[in-house]
């Protein structure tokens, strides 16, 4: 785990070799000896964060999706429960969605280095939509996780406070 952070964390502090500031307009650059690095960075970072990710899930749901098929056909739908059937739905739903608003980033710099300020935020802003959607996808799709997050969210049980920590004794209350 930590090598991990370790490797991502050296992976992203190229960020700071590769830009600089120019004081003439203002804006942040690339700086001219990165040029190369950048573009090998983006293929690297194109390739973690979409192309092995996306490649894996449309295997792995295609494989999810004939084995159901199978089931089906096989008239052996009674082995696949209701919670399953669900779980399918809400990772085939999240799956679908990581590839539809992660695909424009994955093919950005393939396409055009050169894209309009617009569409380079609407790029990054579907990005980070992704992230934001899965919880929607979770909350909509399995009503046991909606039953945990209410559950999370409502329920509160009064905790004790041990008589060293509070000279009053009264009792407090937590989430847990």
């Amino acid at each position: 785990m930590w090598t991990l952070l370790v490797v991502f964390s050296l992976f992203n502090t190229l960020w700071f070799y590769m830009f600089g500031y120019d004081k003439g307009t203002n804006k942040c650059i690339i700086v001219s000896k990165a040029e190369g690095v950048y573009k090998v960075y983006n293929n690297i970072d194109a390739t973690l964060y979409s192309y092995i990710p996306i490649s894996s899930m449309i295997i792995f749901n295609t494989a999810i999706v004939v084995k159901l098929l199978y089931a089906r056909k096989s008239g052996n739908q009674g082995s696949l429960s209701k919670a399953a059937k669900g779980a399918t739905f809400m990772l085939v739903g999240t799956c679908l969605i990581f590839v539809i608003l992660t695909m424009p980033y994955a093919t950005m710099y393939r396409v055009s280095s050169n894209l309009s300020t617009y569409l380079h935020a609407i790029i990054f802003l579907m990005l980070y939509c992704n992230h934001a959607i899965n919880i929607l996808v979770y909350t909509l799709s399995n009503s046991q996780f909606r039953k945990e997050v209410q559950k999370f969210l409502v329920e509160r049980k009064p905790v004790k406070v041990h008589p060293s920590e509070s000279s009053t004794g009264t009792t407090r209350t937590e989430t847990t």
